[in-house]
C-alpha cells in the first residue's frame, strides 16, 4: 500500500507479490494481484531492475534485436508485432545471463517496457485486462519466470523457446510436413516472368530452391474488393509456367481485411458474422471503425475472434488452392491478433482468435505453408516465412542502427524451419538493398533478388551482390543455427550448410562480413569508412594498392565479393589526404574520375597520382587539358576534381547534326558509389516529340528504369568552332510516382540538372530545351552524357531525350528555357 508514481499517492491503491522457487527447475515464479477501488485497472507489472549498464537486452522484436549502453537514455515501450513477438527478454551480461519470461498457453494480452537510465536498465513484461478497463477494479497476472545462466541470450531464451515447442507440438509437426518447403533458400517478389528469365534463375540457384512471390495474384486491384479471391487473368498460367520450370508459387492473401459493401462482402453478408475491432490499445479512448460507420469500400481489419470468419477465411484458402495451384499463401496481416475490445467470444479472447484461426489453416489446408506478416508467438508455430519489411520501418538512423543490433531471436524461439524473409520491394537505393541483406543476415534469413534481364547483368553493387549471395545460400543450403555458450558480440548469426560447415555472419559498425568454413570472409558490405584492408575486390574501385581500398566515401555503402576484378582504366596510386572518389566509370572512348572533398571545411588542395592504360591520348581536368598520363603521373588538384580521360580522338562533329549513330545504348551508373552497376539499357521506345515551332519532331528516347542508378547515354566529340550543344527533354508523367531527375555531363562534370518531380502536386509536362555555348572547348575531344536518375523509385517514371546534337552558335549565349506554344519561357524550377 501506500502507492505512488513518483508524484501523487494513491492510498486505497494495493499491489500484492508473491514469489517462490520452482523446485523442480530453480526458477523463481512471480505473480501478482492489484486493485482499486476507483476502477480504470488497466493492468501491472513487477520490473526487473537495477541491471548493470554493460548488461544487453535482447528481444523478440522485428525478427530480434538488443538494446546496450550505447542507446540513448529512453523508456521503451515495445506491444504487438512487429514491435514485439513473444514475451521474452534475454538479458546477456558479462559473465553470465538472465532470462525473464512468461509461459502464458491463453495469451493474455501483455506489453513490455524496457529502460535505460544512463547508469542501468530495468525490464518489465506487463500483464493487461481485457478492454475496456474503465470499470474494472482489480486485476491478477499471469506468472513471471526468471531464472540466470551461464551462456548468453541463447541459453537464457531456451527454457521459452522448449516449452513453446511443446505447447504447440501438433501444430509445428504439421508445419513440418510439407518438405519441399524446407529447401527454399531464395525468395524472389519481383521478376519479369519470362522463360528466359526462369531459365537463368534455375540455373544459378536450383529451381527447387526458389519460391517467387506474387504481390497482386487477384483480379480486384490491391487492398480493393477484399475478400474477392477471383484469379488474376494470367494468373493460374504463370503457376503452371513456374511449376512447368520447377518452382514454387507463393501469393498475396489478406487474412483479416474486408473491404466494406464491396461485391463479395455484400454476396456473402460479411456484416452477419464479421467482427470489427472496436478498441485499439494505442488510441483507446478513441472511436473505431465499424460496419455502421464505415464508408463504401473502406478498407476495415477484422477479428478473428469469430469462429464463423475463421471458417470462411479457411474455405477461401482451401478454394484458391484448389482453383489456382498455388504453392504458399502469404497472409497479411496475420500478425495483428489481439484485444479489440470485444471482451471474450465463443470462450475465446484477445489473441487466441489470431492462434485458432491458423490452427485451422493448418488442419484444413495443411499442404499449403504460410509466410505472414510478421510472426509473433500466437501465429509463428504456423508460419514459415515471417515477413521483416525493414525498409520501410523506421528511419534512415533506425535502419543503420538496425543492421548491428539484429539476431536471430525469433528465429530460435519459433524455429526450426522458420527462416525470416525481407522483401526487395520498395528497396531501390543502395541503403535500402543494404538494409536487407544486412537484416536479413543478421535473423538467420534467406536469399532475395530480383529476377529482371537488367538486374541480372548487374555485376557490382548491392543489386549483384544480393545474387550472389542468394546463390551461396541455396547453393550450400544455408539454415541458422545456435549454440549455448557465449558468442563473440559482434558475431551475429551462425549458419550451417548441408554438410556440416559453420558460416558466421560478423556485424559491426563498418564493416558486415560472412565468414567461410576456411575462416576467410565470402562477401563484406562496408559503410563509414574510407578505407579499409581486404582480400575481397570492389568492382570498378580504381583505388586499391596491395589489398588496402582508399578513397571511399564514408557516406556510400559498398558491397565487396570474392574473386578477381576485371581491372578499371584507370589505376589511383594516391589521393590528397580529405579526397574521396565519387564517381568512376567507362565507355571504350573515355572514362570519368571524379574525386570531392570528404570533411567540406577540410583541405582542398593536393596531388592525385594516377596511372592509364596505353592508348589514352588526352587528359582533361575541370574543362581543362592536362596532357596524356605516362606511368603513375602525379597532378596538382583543387577539390572538388574530375578527370576526362579520352582513348584515341573523336571524331569532329558537325554542326546541325545529333551526335552518336542511333544504336546507343544506356548503362547503370549507380549513384551511391558513382560505379557501374553492370549490364546495358536498350532503348525499349523511340518517338517523334512535337516541339511547338519545329516542323519536323525530333527522335525522343525513352530513358527510365535505373533504380539506385543513373541511366546514362554517352556520346563522345571532337568540337567544332562555334558549336553550341543543344538537347530536348521532356517529362511525361501527370500522376503516379515521385517523377526524376535529368542531368546533362560535360567531360564528366554536371552542367544542367533539374528534377521533374510534382512540386505543390504540380506536374512539369512541358519541353525543355538546353543549350550551351562550347566554344571555350573548340578542338577539344568532349565526352557528353544524358542521363535520368530515378530517385529510387522507378515506379511510372517516363523521361524522354533527344540525342544531344551539336548546333552553329556564334553568340555563343545559353538557354535553358521550356518551349511552349506561347514561345520559350525561362526554364525556373530545381534547375543547375
Amino acid at each position: 500500500t501506500g502507492l505512488t508514481n513518483g508524484e501523487r499517492f494513491a492510498p486505497e491503491e494495493t499491489l500484492t507479490i508473491e514469489a517462490e522457487v520452482d523446485a523442480a527447475t530453480g526458477q523463481l515464479l512471480v505473480r501478482a494481484t492489484g486493485a482499486s477501488p476507483a476502477g480504470g485497472v488497466a493492468g501491472l507489472q513487477v520490473p526487473l531492475v537495477n541491471l548493470h549498464a554493460e548488461h544487453r537486452l535482447y528481444v523478440a522484436s522485428f525478427g530480434g534485436l538488443y538494446y546496450d549502453r550505447t542507446m540513448d537514455p529512453a523508456l521503451i515501450s515495445l506491444g504487438h508485432a512487429p514491435f514485439w513477438e513473444a514475451p521474452v527478454v534475454g538479458v546477456e551480461g558479462p559473465r553470465g545471463s538472465l532470462g525473464l519470461w512468461v509461459e502464458d498457453a491463453e495469451f493474455h494480452p501483455h506489453f513490455a517496457f524496457l529502460s535505460y537510465s544512463g547508469r542501468s536498465f530495468s525490464a518489465a513484461i506487463e500483464y493487461l485486462n481485457l478492454m475496456p478497463f474503465d470499470k474494472l477494479k482489480e486485476t491478477r497476472s499471469f506468472t513471471w519466470r526468471l531464472d540466470a545462466f551461464a551462456g548468453g541470450w541463447v541459453e537464457a531464451m531456451t527454457p521459452y523457446r522448449d516449452w513453446y515447442a511443446r505447447q504447440f507440438a501438433p501444430e509445428l509437426k504439421l508445419r513440418a510436413a510439407t518438405t519441399w518447403a524446407d529447401k527454399i533458400q531464395v525468395v524472389i517478389d519481383h521478376a519479369d516472368h519470362t522463360d528466359e528469365t526462369y531459365r537463368q534463375v534455375a540455373d544459378l540457384f536450383g529451381p527447387e530452391t526458389v519460391l517467387f512471390h506474387d504481390w497482386n495474384a487477384r483480379a480486384p486491384a490491391f487492398d480493393h474488393d477484399l475478400p474477392d479471391w477471383t484469379p488474376r487473368a494470367g494468373y493460374m498460367d504463370q503457376v503452371k509456367r513456374l511449376h512447368e520450370h520447377g518452382f514454387r508459387a507463393m501469393a498475396y492473401v489478406n487474412t483479416y481485411c474486408v473491404n466494406y459493401n464491396s461485391p463479395v462482402f455484400r454476396r456473402d453478408h460479411i456484416e452477419r458474422f464479421g467482427l470489427t475491432r472496436k478498441m485499439q490499445m494505442g488510441r483507446y479512448a478513441a472511436s473505431s471503425d465499424s460496419f455502421q460507420t464505415a464508408k463504401d469500400g473502406q478498407l476495415l481489419y477484422l477479428d478473428p475472434l469469430s469462429a464463423e470468419w475463421r471458417r470462411y477465411h479457411t474455405d477461401m484458402m482451401i478454394r484458391w488452392r484448389e482453383e489456382t495451384g498455388t504453392d504458399a499463401n502469404y497472409e497479411d496481416v496475420a500478425g495483428t491478433a489481439g484485444d479489440f475490445g470485444n471482451g471474450v467470444v465463443e470462450g475465446k479472447f484477445a489473441a487466441q482468435g489470431g492462434v485458432e484461426q491458423f490452427r485451422e489453416l493448418l488442419r484444413r489446408n495443411p499442404t499449403v505453408p504460410m509466410a505472414s506478416e510478421y510472426a509473433p508467438a500466437d501465429v509463428a508455430f504456423a508460419v514459415r516465412w515471417p515477413l521483416r519489411y525493414q525498409q520501410v520501418w523506421g528511419g534512415e538512423k533506425t535502419r543503420i542502427w538496425w543492421m548491428q543490433h539484429m539476431r536471430p531471436v525469433s528465429a530460435y524461439l519459433f524455429g526450426p524451419l522458420q527462416r525470416p524473409w525481407i522483401p526487395v520491394i520498395r528497396a531501390e537505393s543502395e541503403l535500402a538493398r543494404h538494409v536487407v541483406v544486412a537484416c536479413s543476415d543478421a535473423l538467420g534469413g534467406m536469399g532475395q533478388c530480383a529476377a529482371t534481364a537488367a538486374e541480372f547483368q548487374a555485376t557490382g553493387g548491392m543489386t549483384a551482390h544480393m545474387r550472389q549471395r542468394a546463390a551461396l545460400f541455396a547453393r550450400q543450403q544455408l539454415e541458422p543455427c545456435f549454440e549455448l555458450g557465449r558468442a563473440a558480440p559482434e558475431l551475429a548469426c551462425t549458419y550451417r550448410d548441408s554438410q556440416g560447415g559453420l558460416y558466421r555472419y560478423f556485424a559491426e559498425a563498418n564493416v558486415q562480413q560472412m565468414v567461410g568454413p576456411d575462416g576467410r570472409p565470402l562477401y563484406q558490405r562496408v559503410m563509414g569508412s574510407r578505407e579499409l584492408k581486404t582480400p575481397l575486390t570492389l568492382p570498378g574501385w580504381p583505388a586499391l594498392v596491395e589489398g588496402r581500398l582508399f578513397g571511399l566515401d564514408p557516406e556510400a555503402h559498398y558491397a565487396l565479393m570474392p574473386g578477381p576484378a576485371e581491372a578499371p582504366r584507370v589505376q589511383v596510386h594516391e589521393l590528397p589526404e580529405n579526397a574521396k572518389i565519387i564517381r568512376c566509370e567507362s565507355t571504350a572512348e573515355r572514362t570519368i574520375l571524379s574525386l570531392a572533398a570528404v570533411d567540406p571545411q577540410g583541405p582542398r588542395s593536393g596531388q592525385v597520382r594516377l596511372s592509364a592504360p596505353a592508348g589514352v591520348s588526352a587528359v582533361v581536368l575541370n574543362d581543362r587539358p592536362v596532357g596524356a598520363p605516362g606511368t603513375a603521373t602525379t597532378y596538382d588538384v583543387e577539390l572538388p576534381a574530375t578527370f576526362a580521360l579520352f582513348v584515341g580522338r573523336p571524331g569532329v562533329g558537325k554542326n546541325g547534326q545529333p551526335l552518336g549513330d542511333g544504336q546507343e545504348q544506356g548503362r547503370y551508373i549507380t549513384l551511391a558509389t558513382g560505379l557501374e552497376r553492370g549490364g546495358r539499357y536498350s532503348i525499349p521506345h523511340r518517338a517523334g516529340l512535337p516541339i511547338p515551332g519545329v516542323k519536323q519532331p525530333p527522335t525522343a528516347l525513352f530513358l527510365n528504369g535505373g533504380s539506385e542508378c543513373e541511366l546514362a547515354l554517352d556520346y563522345a566529340t571532337t568540337v567544332p568552332e562555334q558549336a553550341a550543344l543543344e538537347v530536348y527533354v521532356r517529362n511525361r508523367q501527370f500522376r503516379y510516382g515521385n517523377g526524376a531527375v535529368a542531368r546533362l555531363y560535360l567531360n564528366g562534370r554536371v552542367v544542367r540538372e533539374l528534377d521533374f518531380g510534382p512540386r505543390d502536386g504540380v506536374w512539369d509536362t512541358d519541353v525543355h530545351l538546353w543549350h550551351i555555348p562550347l566554344g571555350r572547348f573548340a578542338g577539344q575531344p568532349l565526352a557528353v552524357t544524358i542521363a535520368s536518375d530515378a530517385k529510387t523509385e522507378n515506379n511510372a517514371d517516363s523521361l524522354w531525350w533527344t540525342a544531344p546534337a551539336l548546333v552553329a552558335d556564334p553568340e555563343q549565349k545559353e538557354r535553358f528555357v521550356r518551349v511552349t506554344e506561347a514561345g520559350e519561357v525561362p526554364e525556373g524550377g530545381a534547375g543547375r
